[in-house]
């Protein structure tokens, strides 16, 4: 019975932290401190100090929790997200605005080690089959950007700068969530072939732009989680555990109930150098295409810890003969990472515009030794 605790006590902990992975064993126990009318606290001390022990080793030397304890491709993964995601927000299709642009963007970047990936993310099974998996998610749901014609400083030559913030925060059955995300920056635009258009102007050619700039983004993600099934969370304590003349009546049982917290956090800046071609179709459907590279800084960290309050509660057949105070179990990890510094891509977008209005939906892949990066979102705003 009390090995069967331990064991699902640990297991249970792995399971619920990020679907099933993601552990590092680093181990504190407090065991509550009882005292029993007719034992020598000595003897309870001891017994007591014997069952933290046993489940200070079934945690650290469970052969399903040991696979977890380091994860630097989860924490890969997500400063590659993170810094992927610095440039999201902005119009990427035509820029030849001949006054200012204006626009609000959505932007979420996400880090696999291959696309299938996707259909197992739900469950965490490419997580809890390998214990570190390359994998990450950074969103950016608000952002505001703005860009301004410079060509009376030289011409075919533009300026753009973004702010992005966001804020949330949900309370559920069971469950805390809170979500924050911050981004900023600016860049340069330069057209370096001027744009063509075709007799009626059915067919524009937008020309070839060059961009770069220094952009810094901000991921945060917390989570706390108790669980809902508590069948796992009680181990009977008798007095032959005690002293081994006692006889074996249930004196109380110890009880947890663990609450796991992750904090996931991506802190990145962004020098982007790209080169980017459009056409303009019809007046209203815009397409770009483009490739580029960038060099970032920063870094993630995975935080992880597991809080469990462990109580004594007493047999009623002992009545007022025992007194305790509660003990505790947490279980602490941080993995960090750097984002990788050099990091191709390629780029488009589809554009719809309606005037000075412009729609559009871009789409970047970034080649990754590990995996690749996929960027995607929505982009509204105007041009004049």
């Amino acid at each position: 019975m009390k090995t069967r605790f331990f064991r699902h006590v640990a297991v249970c902990a792995v399971f619920l932290c990020m679907a099933g992975g993601l552990w590092a064993v680093d181990v504190q126990i407090k065991i509550p401190q009882v005292d029993i009318a007719g034992f020598a606290q000595g003897d309870i001390d001891a017994a007591m100090e014997s069952f933290a022990s046993t489940l200070e080793t079934q945690i650290e030397t469970d052969p399903d929790i040991d696979k977890y304890t380091d994860q630097p491709d989860l924490a890969q993964g997500f400063a590659d997200a993170g810094s992927a995601s610095a440039l999201s927000g902005m119009f990427r299709t035509p820029r030849s605005y001949k006054i200012f642009s204006a626009a609000w963007g959505f932007g979420i970047a996400v880090s696999l080690p291959e696309m299938k990936a996707i259909d197992e993310l739900d469950s965490g099974d490419f997580f809890r089959e390998e214990g570190d998996a390359y994998g990450g998610i950074a969103v950016h749901p608000f952002n505001l950007s703005v860009g301004i014609n410079l060509g009376f400083l030289l011409d075919g030559l533009r300026a753009n700068a973004k702010f992005g913030y966001f804020d949330f925060t949900s309370e559920g059955i069971g469950s805390d969530f809170a979500f924050s995300s911050l981004s900023v920056g600016a860049g340069l635009n330069y057209s370096l072939i001027k744009a063509k258009s075709v007799p009626l102007g059915i067919v524009k050619w937008e020309g070839v732009v060059v961009s770069s700039g220094l952009f810094y983004q901000r991921n945060e993600a917390k989570i706390s989680v108790t669980p809902d099934d508590n069948s796992y969370t009680s181990v009977n304590i008798r007095e032959v555990d005690i002293h081994p003349s006692g006889s074996t009546d249930i004196i109380g049982t110890l009880t947890t109930e663990p609450e796991v917290h992750a904090t996931i956090t991506s802190s990145t800046f962004t020098v982007p150098l790209e080169v980017a071609t459009a056409v303009r179709v019809l007046y209203i459907i815009d397409l770009m295409v483009g490739a580029g590279v960038d060099f970032n800084f920063g870094s993630s960290e995975v935080a992880l810890s597991s809080s469990s309050r462990v109580d004594f509660e007493v047999d009623p057949s002992y009545g007022g003969t025992v007194s305790s105070d509660p003990g505790s179990i947490d279980v602490i990890n941080k993995t960090t990472a750097d984002p990788r510094f050099v990091r191709p891509r390629l780029m488009t977008a589809l554009g719809i515009s309606a005037g000075p209005v412009k729609f559009e939906i871009p789409f970047t892949v970034y080649f990754d030794s590990d995996g690749n990066t996929y960027v995607t979102g929505i982009t509204a705003g105007f041009m004049l």
